[in-house]
């Protein structure tokens, strides 16, 4: 409808497996928005395995191969910093997000720079963000607890993502994760493999939501829906906690979120 002038491709994951089959077919179907656009200016993650095979396309990333690299990355759950050069100037951009949503954070940079904007606005720009409602969201809750609240979906990329940050947290931590949907025949293989994951992460609990997390074989509390965990939270005092409430968009895990934010626990 709109026939862009720039488009940009972020990753190739599991999300859709369960329609499209395999990631072959995402990478077709991803890239039918050239199919709109006439000037075909495409930005897209050049580290990701897919991705960085498409010709004639803006790729960055922190592997050497990409047109603007990111390096000397810093990183935990609250800020991540790294170094671009620009020009044969060397810029630190620092912005309020893990390290698994930089290569985005360089995909935005990469195109600002491609329209001339500043890098100094940039740079100020990304120092200001702030995540968006249940969008890797942190927030301060009753009894001394931190949410991180991103139940706006789930995929098993963005999961991982976040649980291997949470490695280096040392807090104790609550892990409230709900089912990750569309994944179709895949669904019971990527489940599973979530297992190592969750297992890696020290000092926790671990709260699953929902059929396909009962294919997680972990030693966990394991709860049919939201409204059965809220009936379960309701009856325990939960205080200085690092809570991560994540699931796909039909399991309504923000009701979880509003509880720790509005309800003596």
């Amino acid at each position: 409808m709109i026939n862009p002038n720039i488009s940009a491709i972020t990753n190739i994951g599991s999300s859709h497996i369960g329609y499209l089959k395999t990631k072959d077919n995402i990478l077709k179907a991803k890239l039918e928005i050239l199919d709109g656009m006439k000037e075909k200016t495409l930005f897209v993650n050049g580290d990701d395995e897919l991705l960085k095979k498409i010709k004639n396309t803006h790729t960055s990333g922190f592997n050497k191969n990409n047109n603007l690299i990111g390096y000397d990355i810093n990183s935990n759950l609250y800020f991540s910093s790294f170094k671009i050069k620009h020009k044969d100037k060397e810029y630190k951009i620092n912005t309020n997000l893990p390290r698994h949503l930089l290569n985005n954070v360089l995909i935005a940079i990469d195109i600002a720079l491609y329209l001339n904007i500043d890098i100094k606005q940039i740079q100020k720009t990304l120092e200001n963000y702030k995540s968006i409602n249940m969008r890797m969201d942190i927030i301060k809750g009753i009894n001394n607890n931190i949410i991180i609240n991103d139940c706006y979906n789930s995929s098993f990329e963005s999961l991982t993502g976040v649980l291997k940050t949470l490695e280096n947290e040392k807090q104790d931590k609550i892990l409230i994760l709900g089912d990750v949907k569309e994944l179709g025949d895949l669904s019971k293989e990527i489940h599973e493999s979530l297992t190592p994951y969750i297992e890696k992460i020290k000092n926790k609990e671990v709260y699953l939501v929902g059929k396909e997390m009962k294919n997680i074989k972990i030693n966990a509390k394991r709860f049919e829906n939201y409204e059965e965990l809220l009936t379960y939270l309701k009856n325990i005092k939960i205080q200085n906690k690092l809570i991560l409430i994540k699931g796909s968009r039909s399991m309504k895990l923000e009701n979880i979120t509003n509880y720790f934010i509005t309800k003596k626990l």
